[in-house]
């Protein structure tokens, strides 16, 4: 999949999504072979566009082919999926345009630039997380085509939050704002603080929807804090305040304040609108409702034998997958709290039957889904991981937003495992 739009003449961006090539758009412009973000899907990050012109100190304006594989505000975290969010927006009944936020690199330690009463050259805004739309504005949220700089900020004890297109100069966003207000569109934040610990909030970014308005906004830490940011008067989701417990994992005990952070702190967990197939190549937004959260002690899980205790049996209930119907997807998810459990070993060790070891690609990591009710039986799959032991990967879990089905990235060791 690889969408083009033509802006300001020949200034096209382009977001491949697996292995494929794309036309650059402009006259003679040879191929550019590249592949999405693991979530979109594929392995790796790779955006080729056209940047637009910009004199460099030789006066030149010609247009340079620019491919990046690492967004500049987010770092080495730009291919880790727990951080960042992506996924194609909810228009009435059917989908716009992709679209992709990325979190700031140490986004906690972004509070002490919020914390400010008032902006001035030695004391700047600085941006909180960078949006790339493909091709595609959307006005509620102030973005517009390509490259975006989300700015949260404080003034006094007022929350604010500014949205500045950028274009194809995707490392502007590095940049700071002196006066965030005087640029941009300005956003209306919602900030929620259940803790005055920073640990207690992922330093992640999510998208959100506000199912009275009908749009998209933002969900993203904002220093001990959790701000979602949206269009005015927007109507953010409340949070899921308590659930069911967790299956014990007996050398990594939660406790109850982390098992009420994961449900009362939005970021840990992640909702959304799951996808229903319209016909054999189209799909459109079903009617049910998807929440995952993740174990209390995901984040504490280092080690791949942590995924086969054997204390308890080699599976390790990693996350619940609530719906609000039966949705028939390659995880045959039921209705209500449906168990989601990862091992680690061969599969004649975790127990996965012999036909659920044909899968593809077959490693050794494996997953069960264990519907609500006792006489359902469970389905197996297996799992891809993702190790990137540059970074501290947070606890977190999230729904993958695929052009096909949806699925999820839950951390594993200090790694991302797709369930397949």
């Amino acid at each position: 999949m690889c969408y083009e739009r033509e802006v300001a003449g020949s200034v096209v961006a382009c977001l491949i999504v697996g292995m494929m090539a794309c036309q650059s758009g402009m006259p003679g412009g040879a191929p550019v072979a590249a592949i999405g973000r693991p979530e979109c899907p594929s392995d790796s990050l790779a955006i080729t566009f056209v940047e637009a012109p910009r004199k460099d100190r030789t006066g030149s304006t010609a247009p340079q082919l620019q491919t990046i594989h690492k967004i500049s505000l987010a770092g080495d975290i730009s291919t880790v999926p727990e951080f960042h969010d992506c996924q194609e927006f909810v228009r009435g009944d059917g989908y716009l345009r992709l679209y992709a936020i990325f979190a700031r690199f140490h986004l906690g330690s972004l509070a002490d630039s919020l914390d400010t009463a008032r902006y001035s050259p030695q004391k700047r805004a600085l941006a909180a997380a960078e949006i790339y739309s493909d091709g595609e504005s959307y006005p509620a949220l102030g973005v517009e085509p390509y490259f975006n700089c989300l700015y949260v900020y404080r003034v006094l004890q007022d929350w604010r939050a500014t949205m500045v297109p950028i274009g194809t100069h995707e490392a502007d966003c590095l940049n700071s704002l002196p006066d965030p207000a005087s640029k941009g569109t300005a956003l209306e934040v919602h900030r929620v603080t259940p803790s005055t610990d920073l640990t207690a909030y992922p330093p992640v970014a999510r998208w959100d929807w506000d199912g009275k308005g009908g749009q998209q906004y933002i969900g993203i830490m904002c220093g001990a804090g959790w701000c979602d940011i949206g269009a005015k008067g927007f109507v953010s989701t409340p949070t899921q305040v308590s659930g069911p417990a967790f299956d014990k994992i007996c050398a990594f005990p939660w406790t109850a304040a982390q098992a009420k952070q994961v449900y009362a702190i939005k970021g840990w967990y992640d909702e959304q609108v799951l996808a229903t197939p319209a016909s054999s190549s189209m799909l459109h937004p079903g009617p049910v409702h998807g929440v995952i959260i993740p174990n209390p002690v995901l984040g504490q899980l280092d080690q791949a034998t942590d995924f086969h205790p054997s204390c308890n049996g080699p599976w390790v209930h990693v996350a619940y997958a609530v719906v609000t119907g039966a949705y028939s997807s390659k995880l045959q998810l039921q209705s209500g709290w449906n168990k989601i459990y990862l091992c680690y070993g061969s599969g004649n060790d975790c127990g996965v039957p012999p036909i659920a070891q044909a899968c593809s690609p077959a490693g050794m990591w494996w997953a069960k889904i264990k519907p609500p009710g006792f006489w359902q039986k469970p389905t197996y799959r297996c799992v891809t991981q993702r190790l990137h032991s540059n970074v501290s990967v947070p606890g977190a879990v999230r729904w993958r937003w695929l052009v096909n089905d949806e699925t999820g990235w839950i951390r594993c060791q200090n790694g991302c495992c797709q369930i397949n």
